[in-house]
């Protein structure tokens, strides 16, 4: 489906190789629950397994999932093909969250079912519905821990995936933005007017590339900029500083009694006093400081300064922009076709238009997008399943304890207080399985983003974007979910014949 370009000749023997050994994978697991399944029944081999199953196992994936996590940061997060001369994701880079987030999870959910026996005999003065979910929880302590743990899986890849599929579309989008200046860029002769009259936001930058040195061996890049229209027209994310646009603009464009006012960015560790620039030397004033800023084409640092400020501080000398080395730009904001139009009713032809949207249409971006909205996909299917699991263990419960149901409604316990008990029982599970799933998952993307710059030339470093928004939703609709499944289950129970139940039972 995409996107496009060149295709290795292997890919297809290769797919198809992986698929069946998924196949022979998925035939083995089946297998493998079969046969624990059946020993359990064994009288023989139940303590064999009750051994096994005491083995602290999430203690493994955790070093697995740290062994992981030293070999991506080694090196090992993008793959190279040298036939096509082209870079891919590790496979890595989606083991890690499953073993992270498996081994972690599960550690959670061991320490919740030592709770829930802890609690146990102290539950008797909170309630019956309370307490009964409390008592059931602890009665099969195996099965709390494994739907705990397997919810808690699921729901955190899916975090986990949109935790990195949106990291990775924002800091695409910030090495693009602070790559072109805004949406579009026309490059211009410098004896070219500005527009005055423009259909959308529009202003001049000039960009000198290795323009001259902080301090011997050290070059920057400078960029002289209107800071009057720069506002309303450039790139800007609020992650480049923790100052506004718009303050650090008001301080360099305010005319200083000392050294020219600048803006330094990718440069923390540079104070520099002066800037040497076409053999001049210049006195300057760091007014403010950025992780990336618009206009920025690599990692040197780069000197921000308003054009009229560096032409009164160059004074008779000639004019620093409008060397052969220097780049006059037009930023506009907008989408590219009313760009390309707007500029068509210029005075004089760009010599070169760019848009962002160019930059970001790489393959190798594309593919490492794509394939992280393919995990999101997963994640959400992952979801699906939880629900599923938890459906179908209500209906086991319902089975299991239809009797003890009847024999607690005769001794005057309501039906609505039953409902809550089970909505607590499932709901208690969900929530702790989402906030340690959510939690890790979280911790598991600021460890993996951080590996996956896809251009990393340009500034900035990637950024993590949490889905706030999405996590927030999620939590009230598991909740409905345990209440629905509740009363389902409520439901059922009432439409039961407990004599012909209570009968079958004796």
């Amino acid at each position: 489906l995409g996107p496009g370009g060149a295709l290795a000749a292997s890919a297809s023997d290769e797919a198809a190789w992986t698929a069946g050994a998924a196949g022979i994978a998925a035939v083995a697991a089946i297998a493998i629950v079969s046969t624990v399944s059946f020993l359990r029944q064994s009288e023989h081999h139940r303590g064999r397994l009750r051994l096994v199953g005491a083995f602290p196992w999430e203690l493994v994936l955790i070093g697995l999932s740290l062994l992981i996590l030293q070999r991506l940061r080694s090196g090992g997060a993008v793959v190279v093909d040298r036939s096509l001369g082209t870079t891919a994701p590790s496979l890595l880079l989606f083991a890690f969250p499953i073993a992270f987030l498996a081994g972690f999870v599960a550690l959670v959910a061991r320490a919740v079912v030592l709770v829930l026996r802890w609690a146990r005999g102290r539950s008797g003065g909170w309630g019956t519905p309370a307490y009964l979910a409390v008592h059931r929880l602890a009665a099969r302590s195996r099965l709390t821990l494994l739907l705990i743990a397997a919810a808690g899986l699921c729901l955190g890849l899916f975090v986990q995936a949109q935790t990195v599929a949106r990291s990775m579309r924002t800091t695409v989008d910030a090495k693009a933005g602070v790559y072109v200046g805004s949406d579009v860029q026309a490059r211009i002769d410098g004896v070219n007017a500005t527009p005055r009259t423009f259909p959308l936001p529009v202003t001049r930058a000039v960009r000198r590339l290795q323009a001259g040195e902080l301090r011997p061996g050290v070059p920057f890049d400078l960029l002289a900029i209107d800071a009057e229209s720069f506002a309303s027209t450039a790139f800007w994310d609020p992650a480049f500083s923790s100052e506004p646009l718009e303050t650090l603009l008001d301080r360099i464009s305010e005319p200083s009694g000392g050294g020219l006012p600048v803006l330094m960015a990718s440069a923390p560790n540079a104070f520099p006093d002066s800037i040497t620039l076409d053999r001049q030397t210049l006195p300057i004033e760091i007014v403010g400081r950025a992780t990336a800023f618009p206009g920025m084409t690599s990692l040197r640092p780069l000197v921000v300064v308003d054009a009229r400020h560096l032409l009164d501080a160059f004074g008779d000398a000639p004019n620093p922009l409008t060397v052969p080395g220097a780049s006059d730009e037009l930023w506009i904001r907008g989408t590219p076709r009313a760009a390309r139009a707007a500029l068509a009713e210029l005075d004089y032809t760009p010599s070169l238009v760019l848009t962002a949207d160019e930059v970001k249409d790489i393959s190798y971006i594309s593919a490492v997008i794509d394939t992280f909205l393919v995990m999101n996909g997963l994640g959400v299917l992952a979801a699906l399943l939880v629900l599923a699991a938890m459906l179908m263990y209500l209906q086991a419960r319902q089975r299991a304890e239809i009797v003890s149901y009847g024999l607690s409604l005769r001794m005057g316990m309501r039906s609505s207080g039953h409902l809550v008990a089970i909505a607590i029982e499932v709901g208690a599970m969900l929530v702790i399985a989402y906030v340690a799933g959510t939690v890790l998952a979280v911790v598991a993307a600021l460890l993996t983003v951080p590996l996956l710059d896809p251009i990393e030339s340009i500034p900035p470093d990637p950024i993590t974007v949490v889905p706030v928004v999405l996590v927030a939703l999620a939590a009230p609709a598991l909740l409905l979910v345990a209440l629905a499944g509740g009363w389902l289950t409520e439901r059922r129970a009432r439409s039961a014949d407990l004599g012909q139940v209570m009968r079958l039972a004796d």
